[in-house]
């Protein structure tokens, strides 16, 4: 029998909150720094992780009223399908471009425009259906979808 060797792969796991074991010639205000870069960090992850709910809401709160979206605008079943579905397919196509946009540039630079067209479209929506014009709720949801194509992962799957 051969033997193997042992081997240690060294990880180091580091944080970017703050380091507590190098407290000795810490000062008091640069704890108070570390504490506020870490409440800011934290806020960053919450407003990241949040885009994800908001896009999903965005389409599943449309479905239960389809039938009255119908009844109200005078549009087939066809047509008001079109409401949740243009959305997916406008944000598949342009998922790809905003990739390489985000890989170009930097994901902040791409997240938020996205998320301004996103809500924009949305006020350009809610009025098309007050308006009752399905058009004008048609192309608003279609740029609805190109903005919410802007918070998806990067091409290499990752997120910035």
């Amino acid at each position: 029998m051969e033997k193997t060797k042992n081997r240690r792969l060294d990880i180091v796991f580091e944080s970017e909150l703050f380091d507590k074991t190098n407290k000795t010639n810490v000062k008091k205000s640069d704890e108070k720094e570390d504490k506020n870069a870490a409440k800011g960090l934290i806020w960053q992850f919450i407003a990241i992780a949040t885009i994800p709910l908001v896009l999903v809401l965005g389409n599943s709160m449309l479905v239960p009223i389809l039938p009255q979206l119908q009844d109200e605008l005078g549009i087939t079943r066809f047509q008001s399908s079109l409401v949740i579905s243009l959305f997916s397919v406008t944000a598949g196509l342009i998922i790809p471009i905003s990739g390489y946009l985000s890989d170009r540039f930097s994901r902040k630079s791409v997240i938020i425009p996205s998320l301004i067209i996103y809500g924009a479209a949305g006020v350009l929506a809610g009025f098309g259906a007050i308006w009752k014009s399905y058009t004008i709720l048609i192309m608003a949801r279609a740029l609805q979808g190109i903005g919410a194509a802007g918070t998806a992962p990067n091409r290499d799957g990752t997120r910035r």
